[in-house]
């Protein structure tokens, strides 16, 4: 059976490059790695502009719902951790905690002072990189 790694970040407020690319590059290197692991992508849904004119006042709400089933259903989170004003990463990251669902951060270097101390408590670790954090996940978690 695969496990499921939650792509944790910031979408709101952000550009569709910001939301997107970070987890287009963790996903195709989880791919590489050929182990029993994928990726869910919340923006897949939450970014969709069909999904936003069809659900019209009900569309945060499912996002949200489905982002939330899906965060369930993990076996890890990685959190790109450079936004840090995002609220549904808070959520996410505290859920997570919660249903005792490792959490490995990554943050550049000069964002990492601007990181709340509730996400650095519930993490595991907080990498520099992306990679240092898949790298510790699959290390530790795999």
């Amino acid at each position: 059976m695969d496990n499921l790694i939650f792509m944790s970040g910031g979408i709101t407020g952000l550009s569709v490059e910001e939301s997107t690319t970070w987890r287009a590059e963790l996903t195709e290197m989880v791919n590489a790695l050929n182990m029993d692991w994928h990726t869910w992508d919340p923006t897949i849904f939450g970014l969709s502009e069909y999904n936003a004119m069809h659900y019209g006042d009900k569309f945060e709400s499912i996002a949200m719902k489905i982002d939330l089933d899906n965060l369930r259903r993990s076996n890890a989170v990685i959190c790109n951790m450079n936004c840090t004003t995002s609220i549904g990463t808070s959520m996410e990251l505290m859920l997570a905690k919660e249903l005792n669902i490792p959490i490995i951060g990554f943050c550049d270097e000069n964002n990492r002072k601007n990181i709340h101390p509730w996400w650095q408590e519930v993490s595991v670790t907080i990498e520099n990189t992306m990679e240092e954090g898949l790298l510790f996940l699959v290390t530790h978690y795999a």
